[in-house]
């Protein structure tokens, strides 16, 4: 985890660095510049990290067994406890995971009738990719990602 200076701030300084910095995320238009800007601001342990929080509560939100997250994501089960307790705290979080969620099981449903019609093994079927769509989405139901 990044290291933070002892030092305190000046009164009402650490919210004008707030500010700056939300003017900064809120002024990114697309994709590409907000990844110009994420990787401009964030050193690759603090990407690594903010990513994973992401991912531990979006697992939490797909009901995804706790000690499955710690394996796939190699944390410990109490940062995966913690975070759970800031989604049930957190509503706009929750909303926002909960639409991501959502657009997943509609990608997932597709894939899975796709694969009714086109099972591994069927004539006219590419097996190989066949089998690693079937392989990929049982894989996705146990881990969740």
């Amino acid at each position: 985890m990044p290291q933070i200076s002892q030092r305190k701030l000046k009164n009402g300084l650490a919210n004008k660095l707030f500010d700056i910095y939300f003017q900064i995320v809120y002024s990114v238009q697309n994709q590409k510049d907000f990844s110009a800007v994420f990787l401009d601001l964030f050193s690759a342990t603090e990407r690594l990290m903010i990513a994973k929080r992401i991912a531990i509560m979006l697992l939490i939100i797909k009901d995804i067994d706790y000690r499955s997250i710690c394996k796939v994501l190699k944390v410990s089960i109490t940062t995966v406890c913690k975070y759970r307790m800031l989604i049930d705290h957190n509503e706009a979080i929750k909303q926002k995971l909960t639409n991501i969620q959502q657009n997943e099981k509609i990608v997932d449903a597709i894939s899975q009738i796709y694969l009714l019609f086109r099972p591994p093994g069927g004539l006219h079927v590419n097996w190989k990719a066949a089998w690693q769509l079937k392989n990929e989405l049982e894989r996705k139901k146990e881990e969740g990602i």
